[in-house]
């Protein structure tokens, strides 16, 4: 089945252009994962298991990318082959003008019959690599990023050493639970302010303000102080995140004000920085629960700068 997306965590030091170095990023999903037979948990290695990316040490990649005979897969395939000498595909790679990086593990090529060998391919990217344990479980030891993708070529693949970033993955995950996802109660006719600082780190950050009076609404006053190019501030109304529901998208150094829910399940304030995280800005929300506008209460109409959408989608969706 198919899990809905709210959110992407991109490394902040990401480089989509010469080296494509911090290949790596984090989906945070809208729902919890029903887990089955089929479908289950991967480890995170841990210190003890260094010794599984040596030179020499086998491992299993397993991908939808383009096979031999044309277009994608139509069932999972695997793959087992060696994780290469770093100084050889250094050396490699330094001859044909791409850097290896210290955040990238390198695999041998797997020889075919002739002169063919198997590769990733187009469509694998950010497939697992990983090492089964002798408990019956997993351990993902990196991501595929990219390589030649030509059988006539002997190049070793690249991947994303996901040991390397094993500590950001679990810092990240930390802030998931306590700063990415959060609801914040409105009590009744006292603003309090909500600031969000540091944009850097965040490439997704969403708050739900609300009340827990069934009678009141939630006003607020969204303030964005210096925030940097390519940032954005949705506003949705209630505590779902669909594009109908969107009230206002605000960037650069914007602001709205009396901005009204239509329920007690009030407002949803998203900040989204760009995808390198680029540093600056700082977000002010003053928010308060209230009773209702006499006569017919609607949201404040839409608002979004032109040419600024991060997408199209019925959800929020992944740049």
């Amino acid at each position: 089945r198919a899990y809905r997306a709210e959110g992407v965590i991109i490394h902040p030091d990401y480089d989509n252009g010469a080296t494509i170095a911090n290949d790596i990023a984090m989906i945070v999903l809208a729902e919890d994962i029903e887990f089955t037979a089929g479908v289950g948990l991967i480890k995170i290695p841990e210190t003890s298991d260094a010794g599984l990316l040596d030179e020499g040490q086998t491992v299993t990649v397993a991908g939808w990318g383009g096979i031999e005979t044309g277009g994608s897969a139509s069932s999972l395939q695997k793959m087992e082959y060696l994780f290469s000498n770093r100084v050889w595909c250094k050396r490699y790679w330094y001859n044909r003008r791409m850097d290896i990086t210290d955040g990238m593990i390198c695999t041998d090529r797997v020889s075919l019959t002739g002169e063919r060998y198997a590769h990733i391919w187009s469509g694998d990217s950010g497939s697992a690599l990983f090492s089964k344990n002798s408990d019956g479980t997993f351990t993902q030891l990196a991501l595929v990023s990219w390589s030649s993708s030509l059988e006539q070529i002997s190049a070793p693949d690249v991947h994303t050493n996901v040991f390397y970033y094993r500590e950001w993955i679990r810092e990240n995950m930390d802030l998931l639970e306590s700063t990415y996802l959060q609801k914040s109660r409105a009590f009744y006719d006292t603003y309090q302010d909500l600031e969000f600082n540091d944009l850097r780190h965040y490439l997704y950050r969403r708050t739900n303000l609300y009340s827990l009076s069934s009678y009141l609404v939630i006003e607020a006053d969204v303030t964005l102080i210096d925030i940097a190019i390519n940032h954005f501030v949705m506003i949705y109304d209630g505590a779902d995140i669909e594009e109908d529901k969107m009230i206002a998208m605000l960037t650069r150094n914007e602001e709205l004000r009396n901005i009204i829910s239509s329920s007690n399940e009030g407002l949803t304030i998203v900040v989204q920085t760009n995808d390198r995280g680029a540093l600056g800005g700082r977000v002010q929300v003053r928010y308060r629960a209230n009773l209702p506008p006499s006569g017919e209460s609607s949201p404040v109409s839409l608002r979004c700068p032109n040419g600024f959408w991060p997408c199209v989608d019925k959800f929020y969706c992944i740049r």
